[in-house]
């Protein structure tokens, strides 16, 4: 789970998971009478639809109804927002699909949503009257029971929908948290999402009814034959559902329909209902004078060592205050007491480097690994280069400038970590040297003694070669195939921190201009410039390489999952750009002035050219 903030778990988040989940509860009332009206729903006799219907509102079955269903939802819900994560999961090819749901902790939620399920539609089955309400019933002409196939298809209709809802869940990639590029309210959203989920909820619940009775018209009969001899039971009242006779009752078929777009529906809202609430901006301290706050600080909340919900909303509230809190941005800009020195805004300043360079590192390294592989391919060089080739280029420090503005803040700011290890600590951290071989007093090699070597090598062996055998089969092929754009989601999949510190860095450097009185920003407009200057360079190198017929996605398993990370990788592009021409344009001619290498200079001068 990517959800589990630290001291921000025992205060706002808790706070929010219960407000997310009592809106839930309390809305249940609200869906079970609608729900209620619309199964007796019946246009040829309006007075006793309403009188019926009335009377099961204000019934013991209709709370009890309305309990099941709420604490169906939640313990759903509960489950759902235990896989939540604002870091989305790429997917590599087809078998990583399939080995997510294979994992354990997944496939006991798709097992445990669908019996959910199954029991509520069961538990429902007494306000649709007498015809559905029981799993038995007498058999016409003879003393004997017979299956009431009406209640059991509803039940196992219900488990279908419960089965389909948990899969796709962890397929179409709804356990990702995203944060809205304009801040509104919770209930406009919430407004906004009703009317258009309940849509798409019915729709996509018409589609699955129907692929149901297919898949039932074909094996129904199996399974009612399993019944029926495993209860003992004499046929079934009705004519069987698995005929076309059978399937041709529209009241089925309006229930079945109705009892799939109320689940769907409300477990989506219930996803939503979490997301808007912890996905809402928070407030952190710029500064405080007990030491036993500071983690809660802006500054200290943004390091890689902060949960991943923290560190987003740290981010987020960068943004914002650097954009509209006159107040906050004066903390910023401050000097401290005693001292005189710029703590707070080196220290923010450096956690955004941080997450900019690692960006620029990343793509840099992926685009010489690319350019080093082409070589390889037309010049069939050993592709022991091309990898070591990539160790390199990850392990590179980046600018002079930047490594001496880090050195520079001091033991301030000891416990930042190194810009090279805030987007993923295990990829960009220096490869470990592999220790020499240890000799003996008289220079010869230590044998290994005992039958384990040969048999560690045996297993090897017989693992290579069942590896290389299942290369032969075309499923193994087609599911082990990379998708286009794995590596580029790999890449772009934390951009959306890297957004926030350009738009925060730009934002703050252009209200310097008016209210740095103490110039503390300004000494680092030349660091904030290169490292801005530095990643457009990155992204542009990057977007050239990545122009191929290879990256134009097809309409496939992948295609939701490349379509997001296209968007991100949009949105930073055009993020970046924007944080370039602002500050361009506040600053000048005055940028003629600031300390920036050759290349640097050559590079902002065209962006200035533009705009003048």
């Amino acid at each position: 789970m990517g959800l589990s903030p630290h001291w921000f778990m025992k205060e706002d988040f808790l706070w929010r998971s219960l407000a997310s989940l009592a809106w839930i509860a309390m809305l249940m009332p609200f869906f079970t009478t609608t729900h209620s009206l619309l199964l007796s729903f019946n246009p040829l006799h309006p007075v006793s639809w309403l009188t019926e219907w009335f009377s099961f509102v204000f019934s013991f079955k209709m709370l009890g109804m309305v309990t099941i269903l709420a604490f169906s939802s939640l313990f759903i819900t509960f489950l759902n927002v235990r896989h939540t994560t604002v870091i989305p999961v790429v997917r590599r090819n087809r078998l990583s699909y399939i080995a997510d749901l294979v994992d354990p902790f997944h496939a006991l939620q798709v097992m445990a949503v669908t019996l959910s399920a199954a029991l509520t539609a069961w538990s429902m089955t007494a306000q649709m009257g007498n015809e559905y309400s029981t799993f038995t019933r007498s058999c016409s002409g003879i003393k004997a029971l017979c299956l009431n196939e009406k209640h059991f298809l509803i039940i196992i209709h219900a488990g279908f929908i419960g089965l389909i809802f948990a899969v796709q869940f962890f397929l179409q990639h709804d356990y990702i948290m995203a944060f809205s590029p304009v801040q509104q309210l919770k209930f406009f959203k919430v407004r906004d999402f009703i009317y258009p989920s309940l849509i798409q909820c019915g729709v996509a619940s018409m589609k699955r009814t129907v692929y149901f009775y297919i898949l039932y018209f074909l094996m129904g009969g199996l399974l009612k034959s399993w019944i029926l001899t495993t209860f003992k039971l004499h046929g079934t009242v009705d004519a069987p559902l698995n005929s076309l006779q059978g399937f041709l009752e529209f009241s089925l078929l309006w229930k079945l329909w109705l009892v799939a777009t109320l689940f769907t529906f409300i477990w989506k809202l219930g996803i939503y209902l979490f997301k808007v609430y912890h996905s809402e901006s928070y407030t952190f301290a710029i500064d405080t004078s007990y030491a036993d706050q500071l983690e809660r600080c802006l500054h200290s909340v943004m390091s890689p060592r902060a949960p991943p919900l923290v560190r987003h909303l740290a981010f987020l509230d960068l943004s914002i205050l650097s954009r509209y809190s006159l107040k906050r941005r004066t903390e910023v800009f401050a000097l401290s007491q005693p001292g005189h020195h710029s703590h707070n805004w080196n220290r923010i300043l450096a956690e955004c480097l941080s997450a900019v360079f690692c960006l620029t590192n990343h793509l840099s390294a992926h685009t010489r690994r690319k350019m080093v592989v082409g070589a390889v391919g037309s010049n069939g060089t050993n592709n022991h280069k091309a990898k070591s080739a990539d160790i390199q280029d990850v392990q590179t420090p980046q600018t002079p400038r930047h490594r001496e503005f880090v050195q520079s803040i001091g033991p301030s700011i000891g416990q930042v970590q190194s810009p090279y290890s805030s987007f993923s600590q295990e990829q960009l951290s220096p490869q470990r040297p592999i220790p020499p071989p240890v000799h003996q007093q008289n220079s010869q090699p230590k044998k290994q003694r005992g039958p384990m070597p040969y048999v560690k090598r045996w297993f090897e062996t017989i693992a290579a070669r069942w590896i290389e055998s299942m290369r032969n089969f075309h499923v193994v092929v087609y599911l082990s195939k990379p998708f286009p754009d794995s590596e580029q989601g790999m890449i772009f999949r934390e951009s959306q921190l890297q957004q926030w510190a350009l738009e925060g860095l730009s934002n703050l450097a252009v209200a310097s201009y008016d209210e740095d009185t103490y110039g503390v920003v300004q000494q680092s407009l030349p660091e904030i410039i290169s490292a801005m200057l530095a990643l457009h360079v990155a992204m542009s190198k990057y977007s050239k390489l990545s122009q191929s017929p290879s990256s134009i996605h097809t309409k496939s398993a992948s295609s939701r999952q490349d379509s997001a990370v296209h968007k991100l990788q949009a949105a930073l592009q055009e993020t970046l750009t924007t944080s370039i021409h602002r500050i361009v344009a506040k600053f000048r001619h005055h940028l003629k002035g600031v300390q920036l290498s050759t290349e640097d200079e050559r590079r902002l001068s065209q962006f200035i050219n533009y705009i003048e």
